[in-house]
């Protein structure tokens, strides 16, 4: 397919205040698929405490959703 604008995965922090998106970085393929995936930060999510933060695992491929599939949470 040719590239355009239109954004082809969108992914969203779970609170307006975490700064989810801060740090992207491609991993490399974690999980063996055969597709490199990504993780993004969420460096002032409260989930677990107050600024704890949080990282955001995203496996790539033609299924790739934009949801988490693995979330790591600070205390």
């Amino acid at each position: 397919p040719a590239m355009d604008a239109a954004p082809d995965v969108t992914a969203t922090g779970r609170g307006g205040g975490d700064n989810f998106g801060t740090a992207v970085a491609g991993v490399g393929d974690v999980d063996g698929d055969g597709y490199d995936d990504v993780a993004v930060g969420a460096p002032s999510a409260d989930e677990s405490a107050v600024n704890a933060g949080r990282l955001v695992l995203l496996r790539g491929g033609v299924g790739m959703d934009g949801g988490a599939d693995v979330t790591l949470s600070g205390r």
